[in-house]
């Protein structure tokens, strides 16, 4: 098996953890993995997307959880400390889906190589609806994608 796939087996093996998060609707991938350009120390950047009004507490579960199981990236780690560790880049709910202008070639880049991973695809679908300035040609809900599983604490969101 090569790099890549291995960063990414490794990256889903840990989206089970958004299980266990309320008031997520969606995760991305963006950064290096989304763009096919992840080495060996990269990080998993990856955009949320909360519920309105429940964004601190997604955002604060979130936080919490991948600390707890020693997969968030902390800030004043160096590189190789951040090889295969979550870094939570963008939290956003349905009100600020759209990234605000002015557009420049880095965000369409970025936009343009968003993979979804988790989640609820018709929010997801929203959100690329939303950002449609990007000129994303082709959403792929692939092998990487799986659908948000419901749990018990998430019966409140």
């Amino acid at each position: 098996m090569n790099e890549p796939e291995e960063k990414w087996e490794k990256l889903l093996a840990e989206r089970r953890i958004f299980n266990w998060i309320p008031f997520i609707d969606f995760a991305l991938v963006a950064g290096s993995m989304a763009m096919g350009e992840e080495t060996e120390d990269s990080d998993f950047d990856i955009i949320l997307g909360c519920k309105t009004g429940r964004m601190f507490t997604a955002r604060a579960c979130t936080v919490a959880l991948f600390s707890l199981a020693g997969k968030r990236r902390k800030s004043a780690y160096s590189k190789e400390e951040s090889k295969d560790k979550f870094c939570f880049n963008h939290f956003v709910t349905k009100d600020s889906y759209t990234l605000r202008p002015p557009y420049n070639a880095y965000w369409q880049t970025l936009y343009q190589n968003l993979v979804p991973i988790y989640g609820k695809e018709a929010e997801a679908r929203k959100f690329f609806e939303a950002n449609k300035w990007s000129e994303k040609k082709e959403i792929a809900f692939d092998k990487r994608w799986g659908p948000k599983k419901l749990n018990v604490f998430q019966w409140i969101s």
